[in-house]
């Protein structure tokens, strides 16, 4: 018999000795805290990683099962996908991307989503398409187990990675695993593929491989946009350390591997246009299909979750006196996201030298240039009473005969969006110590959510892994996940009103599950800026810790960066 190896309960935080009550009153179910002589790591099984897939598993068969009863699409009757909250993506789209019939994507018809779902959508496809046994009218409960079956795996792997990446903190992974959002999300979409590739692209980072971390960019942006904000996030963390080299190898890897994956693809796609019946025909001098992603997320309106549409819809339904509460709302929030890019822009100006201000001027001029050249400021001056004069889903209806633009609400999302990345880098450096990475991608990526004119309910699924390394605290992170759940609900049953009036629900209780949801994340986001302005609140940062998926960044003191030199004592900026 093999020596058990022994733990030093030094070297791993234990959830029953943690201060999260949630997390240390779950410790009772299992006997109570950990004695102070318990022999860790004595058993040679039930390591904490083989745990939490366990917990992996038991998220796995619910979320099937919750799913199980929208598997045959042909029993989607009687808004049957709604009541049932059991609508799935991933069924719904084996007939409409003509996968049924063994049409490839991006050769056949042009596929909404980019190449990395598409090539799993065709393997998957094919895969139910050969199997023994299953009939025409079972393919697509085939191509849904196959699919469940791949995306298992990516929940299993993200799981197992953030544990990884957590180091001493490895039961954290366990929020990942039970999240209740997972449960109704895991299969509606295919987000957990991104969801992987981000979590090997921070894993990848924190062991300091910089080229795979960018190549797993790359595959991450190839299949949902959000990953290439962590290049975005990583920009200002390297500056400060004075790790620069470090992003710019990173940076090079994953634009490279993004052209690798994406070229041969656009090379090989037919070029299509739409045709009256609402499906597409392959024409020259139409739109390549590689492209289909990129031009139907300019071209669509605001979404029934988001913010845009609830203040669109407010305003056109409501009374007057509401309509200018909603204005003077609206325009406050305006007035709010320009003083933050300027308060941002101002907090990493001033703390450079003159010279990296006159760079900084000549960066200002070119973004000015660029906004007027691609029409943003002219749209700038007319965005509230444009944006919100109209109804979401009526003027900015996409339709695939006429396509119409919603060039005012793209202006906004724009450049809501750019306040949102420069705050966040200006955070990197206002910071008395340098923010962790984790930290910035969740601010990151759930301030891209919040303006975004399109936050559908699985993308939730985007930020979990990255909440839970941001803060793993459990209360919060609750309250947040069941108000997704509310979302969710709420929705369903507002399409079943929606589409059989008298039925259902009004859209004003989906309305405020919404609110409730945004206000949830806007707390746990203000938490964790709360946690960077005061790492000692930080529990992460605990024993001395720095940033474990920092990766080059971990440990490291600031550096002489744009021309200013940040003492590594409090991380203030001495100048010279």
């Amino acid at each position: 018999m093999s020596p058990v190896t022994l733990v030093d309960p030094r070297d791993i935080v234990l959830p029953s000795h943690d201060d999260d009550p949630v997390g240390a009153g779950a410790g009772y179910a299992f006997g109570g805290p950990v004695g102070r002589h318990a022999r860790l790591g004595a058993h040679p099984f039930w390591t904490p990683l083989r745990v939490l897939l366990v917990f992996t598993f038991l998220t796995i068969g619910l979320a099937w099962a919750q799913k199980a009863a929208c598997r045959d699409p042909f029993s989607w009757t009687k808004e049957h996908q709604y009541t049932r909250l059991c609508y799935s993506d991933v069924t719904a789209l084996y007939y409409a991307e003509g996968l049924n019939t063994g049409e490839t994507p991006y050769v056949d018809h042009p596929v909404e989503y980019p190449v990395v779902i598409g090539g799993v959508m065709w393997l998957a496809s094919g895969a139910a398409r050969s199997l023994p046994y299953v009939s025409d009218s079972h393919e697509a409960e085939a191509f849904f187990d196959i699919t469940a079956m791949i995306l298992a795996a990516c929940l299993m792997l993200v799981v197992v990675l953030t544990a990884k990446t957590a180091r001493r903190r490895p039961w954290d992974a366990a929020m990942v695993a039970l999240a209740p959002a997972m449960v109704v999300h895991a299969y509606t979409n295919w987000d957990l593929l991104a969801a992987a590739a981000m979590a090997l692209a921070v894993h990848a980072w924190s062991r300091r491989w910089l080229v795979p971390a960018g190549i797993w960019i790359a595959v991450g942006t190839s299949t949902k946009l959000y990953p290439a904000l962590m290049l975005a996030v990583l920009l200002p963390l390297c500056l400060r350390a004075g790790k620069l080299s470090a992003w710019a190898k990173t940076a090079a890897a994953a634009g490279l591997a993004f052209a690798v994956i994406n070229l041969p693809i656009y090379l090989a796609a037919n070029s299509f246009r739409p045709t009256p019946q609402g499906r597409f025909a392959i024409d020259a001098s139409g739109e390549n299909a590689w492209s289909r992603f990129w031009v139907l997320n300019k071209q669509r309106p605001a979404d029934w979750d988001s913010l845009w549409f609830m203040l669109q819809r407010n305003l056109v339904n409501a009374t007057d006196g509401t309509q200018l509460f909603v204005k003077l709302l609206v325009g406050l929030t305006a007035i709010a996201a320009i003083g933050l890019m300027v308060w941002a822009t101002l907090v990493m100006v001033g703390r450079t030298s003159d010279a990296t201000r006159w760079l900084f001027a000549a960066m200002l001029l070119a973004l000015a240039l660029v906004a007027w050249r691609g029409g943003f400021a002219s749209h700038g001056l007319t965005l509230m009473r444009r944006v919100f004069g109209h109804d979401a889903h009526t003027d900015f209806q996409f339709d695939p005969g006429n396509p119409v633009t919603p060039a005012d609400l793209n202006a906004g999302v724009f450049w809501l969006t750019v306040a949102v990345l420069i705050s966040v880098m200006a955070l990197a450096w206002d910071a008395p110590r340098r923010p962790r990475l984790p930290q910035l991608l969740f601010l990151a990526v759930a301030g891209f959510l919040l303006v975004n004119k399109v936050d559908s309910p699985q993308y939730v699924i985007w930020l979990i892994p990255l909440a839970v390394l941001a803060r793993p605290r459990w209360r919060p992170f609750l309250v947040w996940q069941f108000a997704e759940l509310a979302v969710l609900v709420t929705r369903f049953y507002f399409f079943v009103g929606n589409d059989k009036p008298g039925q259902g629900i009004e859209y004003m209780g989906f309305g405020l599950a919404i609110v409730v949801r945004d206000i949830a994340l806007a707390v746990f986001m203000g938490l964790v800026v709360r946690d960077i302005y005061r790492p000692d609140l930080d529990v992460v940062r605990r024993d001395d810790v720095d940033d474990p998926a920092g990766g080059v960044l971990d440990g490291s003191v600031d550096q002489v960066a744009l021309g200013v030199q940040l003492a590594p004592a409090t991380g203030r900026p001495a100048y010279s």
